[in-house]
């Protein structure tokens, strides 16, 4: 089995087409010659209110692009900057979350045990 590529700008505008002129997922798959469970997890995963339109599947892509391009490792300075904030704001780990989202740090989830984070901190006091 081949590893996951992903779809070009040309194969989407081309199940776009297609998908507004009813054809199959097969056939889609078979004219842009990738698997149908591949066209359709994409039209799963991108489908709005008005449908699958390329220009707005484009700007998601792009946007999973950009997303994939920062480290959301937790680092000693994350670490450090959130326990900052822990004990100087007194602020909740959801608050750290979106404080530092909002400083360009995108994370999934900010500490791994955020309770026993806020325990350590405040034991420490």
């Amino acid at each position: 089995m081949k590893g996951y590529k992903y779809l070009n700008r040309e194969q989407r505008y081309t199940i776009a087409q297609m998908y507004k002129q009813g054809a199959s997922l097969r056939t889609i798959a078979q004219t842009i010659e990738v698997s149908a469970s591949t066209v359709s997890r994409e039209l799963r995963r991108n489908r709005h209110k008005q449908g699958y339109t390329a220009p707005h599947v484009d700007m998601l892509a792009q946007e999973r692009i950009e997303w994939r391009r920062y480290s959301r490792r937790f680092m000693e300075s994350l670490r450090k900057r959130a326990e900052e904030l822990l004990r100087s704001c007194q602020w909740s780990p959801e608050q750290i979350s979106g404080r530092l989202r909002r400083e360009g740090i995108a994370m999934v989830h900010i500490l791994p045990n955020a309770t026993s984070a806020c325990q350590q901190c405040t034991a420490n006091e």
